[in-house]
């Protein structure tokens, strides 16, 4: 299953992300899973719902409800118009239905897809000004990106090292960087100094004559 942020529980191929945050209604559920080319977890039997129990046993989560689908073979009473969510409930966990009208309750919600068999990621492009060090593209390489001297980083890192690994998803962590010319900036010519002179206070003496007696 892909690396991501939020819990995830696997049943045979099929890997299960669970979103507690308890604030989505059931139609945002199913476009938030659609948005990532998955789809809104289906109950299909007993195991499904056992998964999903074991999910809510931890802490404050036995509280939680889930948005979901429900495979009508599994519930022949489910009317498919209907909006159901899991709550917790010994041994195996229950299923609540709603019509139209609550569906706008908001809960958290499960996606489902299957798991993924990946080995490597696709190629990466060094980029102009730049060096790279490592060349492998399997699961868990490292490729790390350096700009030839002269040269600075976008976006900016003290460190000036951009590394990327190859995720369990097929797609590489982190971001390659954009090397740009260090501007020289123009100089300018020095002032010249600036003198002052301190003119000197010259005092004028009274001339006498000295007369003859």
């Amino acid at each position: 299953c892909p690396s991501t942020a939020f819990k995830k529980e696997t049943l045979g191929l099929m890997c299960y992300e669970f979103h507690d945050d308890q604030r989505t209604t059931f139609q945002n559920a199913k476009e938030a899973c659609e948005s990532r080319r998955w789809k809104l977890a289906t109950v299909i039997n007993e195991e499904t719902l056992r998964l999903i129990r074991h999910h809510m046993d931890y802490g404050k989560r036995s509280n939680y409800k889930y948005w979901v689908n429900v495979d009508p073979r599994f519930n022949e009473s489910f009317d498919e118009s209907w909006c159901a969510y899991v709550y917790s409930a010994s041994p195996t966990g229950n299923i609540g239905y709603y019509d139209d009208s609550q569906c706008s309750n908001n809960y958290g919600y499960i996606c489902e897809y299957e798991a993924l068999n990946t080995t490597s990621c696709n190629a990466l492009v060094t980029p102009r000004n730049a060096y790279r060090t490592g060349t492998s593209r399997a699961v868990g390489s490292t490729v790390t990106f350096r700009c030839f001297p002269g040269y600075t980083p976008y976006p900016f890192r003290s460190s000036r090292t951009f590394t990327r690994q190859c995720l369990d998803n097929g797609e590489w962590d982190g971001v390659t960087p954009f090397c740009r010319i260090i501007p020289i900036l123009p100089t300018r010519p020095p002032r010249p100094a600036v003198t002052t002179t301190t003119p000197v206070p010259t005092t004028t003496m009274p001339m006498f004559e000295i007369g003859k007696s």
